[in-house]
């Protein structure tokens, strides 16, 4: 089941949102649920009262009342109950302030079918990928979602995961080489002996990780270093090359 959101504060627009969902998802053959919010208040609202509920993407005007996207991003960054959000503005220049961790990519009103679809293309090809990561605690399995990990950090012969929003970190007993191979092929990389960040997270890498929404400082080792940025870049295109 596909949960959208549709947060806009004209009648029209959500109706016109929804419509082409109903006929994407019908065409894959996808079951969906839809929830309509006329503000950002009435979202965050809904947020707050159905945690456990998450939102699996949410269509959201940057241009609405008292609270505009924008505002509503900042305070759904550290909340589960909105899993990627696709903003839709009047203002192509609004775009660039956009980008955020949740943040998939952006339209431009009208929005087409053609704009909806691709987006749910994604979404539902997100949901397919292995997005949670079970591994061996100290006395039974365990797992975590890939997202939330910020960063890895060696602490002698086990590991500590390092969780998006999280007071409470996780104590591993598998070694940092253990991590390097899980996570292989996914959105992480080494960058010192001691460091496995996510690029998920990360705003820029040089001679140490610079994180979105942590301002602690992990520092890169030189034989890490040029491997670390160019795994970067090529996240960072195949981001921008999937958002245009």
């Amino acid at each position: 089941m596909l949960r959208i959101g549709i947060c806009d504060d004209s009648l029209s627009d959500r109706e016109q949102m929804e419509k082409f969902c109903e006929v994407y998802l019908k065409e894959v053959k996808t079951e969906y649920e839809y929830l309509h919010f006329s503000s950002g208040e009435e979202l965050l609202k809904y947020c707050n009262r159905k945690k456990k509920e998450s939102i699996d993407i949410l269509f959201l005007d940057m241009e609405m009342g008292e609270i505009d996207g924008l505002s509503v991003r900042d305070e759904l960054k550290t909340e589960d109950s909105v899993k990627r959000i696709i903003f839709i503005t009047n203002h192509g220049e609004s775009i660039r302030m956009a980008f955020g961790l949740k943040v998939m990519g952006f339209a431009e009103k009208p929005v087409s079918y053609e704009q909806i679809g691709k987006w749910l293309e994604e979404i539902l090809r997100e949901q397919q990928e292995n997005i949670t990561i079970v591994y061996e605690g100290f006395q039974r399995r365990e797992c975590v979602e890939i997202e939330q990990i910020e960063y890895i950090q060696a602490d002698r012969n086990y590991s500590v995961l390092y969780l998006h929003g999280q007071t409470e970190n996780i104590l591993t007993p598998q070694n940092m080489k253990y991590w390097e191979e899980k996570l292989k092929g996914l959105f992480f990389v080494r960058v010192h002996k001691s460091f496995i960040v996510n690029l998920q997270h990360v705003v820029n890498i040089s001679k140490e990780v610079k994180l979105r929404d942590n301002k602690i400082i992990i520092p890169v080792g030189r034989t890490y270093r040029d491997k670390a940025r160019t795994k970067y870049m090529n996240y960072i295109k195949d981001k921008v090359r999937r958002r245009v």
